[in-house]
């Protein structure tokens, strides 16, 4: 065993580089076992994005029916009324943590949304066929997912959300406006997170969903609990350029990195059940020595 009192100074300072190297080096080896790991979790992911879309326009369709003679008629009170029961607890839409659930004219302008005061209805006449494409395709006869993003309103950031919309016909089989729910991709990550969090022990986990070069739920985003909000220093290590471009392709790019003196593995890769999303993991194993 070198004793440290006996070494010269540069002695010294040589071994307590190598030190150093060793600790870093440790470090790493739990960073490519934190990658490794992650190969397991990508399909699981997918699959439990599958499973939580999978149903999601079927049930908007269903809920059409009652909605369409109200949009017919109208719309008034009772079409707020019946959208808001659609998402109170036991009605036909709550298992799927919505942000919103809407009724549009032909003109894809929102008549009313699931909340019982009027003057808190923000999309009240805002122009949701711009904004998503399954309201612009619901329009013309077509019932289709597709994601957007609503404007920040206030402090509140801009929100992309996975957006279910299905056609409202009259008694004569005419399109009189579409019934749209949307759900947040920030709640996406969140409910994909909670499926996968059973299979990965003790481990330092988060889930996110990527958008471009924005990765969500992270920042300054409300639509989940500040506490799961994926950290902007985790963000920074994915690699950039080739993630996207392997992503892109129906991939995946692992990667590994040391950060906060711990070890990570993170990948970025395709997510099929979302329109332009694609799924980010970071892991970190609960034991670091």
């Amino acid at each position: 065993m070198i004793n440290a009192a006996r070494l010269p100074l540069a002695a010294f300072a040589l071994v307590s580089a190598f030190s150093g190297m060793g600790c870093k080096d440790k470090l790493m080896v739990h960073a490519q076992n934190a990658e490794t790991n992650l190969h397991a979790e990508v399909p699981r992911a997918r699959e439990a994005a599958r499973r939580l879309t999978a149903d999601f326009l079927p049930k908007v369709r269903a809920s059409g029916g009652p909605i369409s003679a109200l949009v017919a008629d109208g719309g008034g009170p009772a079409l707020r009324s019946a959208l808001v029961a659609l998402t109170t607890p036991g009605g036909p839409m709550t298992l799927f943590s919505t942000s919103f659930v809407v009724a549009t004219d032909r003109e894809g302008r929102g008549i009313a949304r699931d909340i019982a005061n009027e003057s808190d209805d923000r999309m009240r006449g805002m122009d949701l066929r711009t904004t998503f494409e399954s309201v612009r395709k619901a329009l013309v006869g077509q019932e289709t997912l597709s994601d957007g993003e609503l404007p920040a309103v206030g402090d509140v950031p801009s929100r992309v959300v996975l957006v279910a919309a299905v056609p409202l016909r009259n008694a004569q089989g005419e399109i009189v406006g579409s019934l749209a729910a949307g759900i947040t991709y920030g709640t996406l990550a969140r409910m994909i997170d909670g499926a996968l969090r059973g299979g990965v022990g003790n481990s330092v986990f988060w889930t996110g969903i990527r958008v471009g070069e924005r990765v969500l739920p992270s920042t300054g985003d409300r639509d989940v609990v500040a506490r799961w909000l994926v950290p902007p220093v985790l963000i920074q290590k994915i690699p950039t350029a080739e993630a996207q471009r392997v992503a892109s392709a129906g991939g995946e790019q692992y990667f590994h990195f040391a950060e906060g003196g711990r070890g990570w593995g993170g990948v970025v890769a395709s997510l099929p059940a979302l329109p332009n999303g694609q799924l980010v993991l970071f892991r970190s194993e609960a034991s670091q020595r």
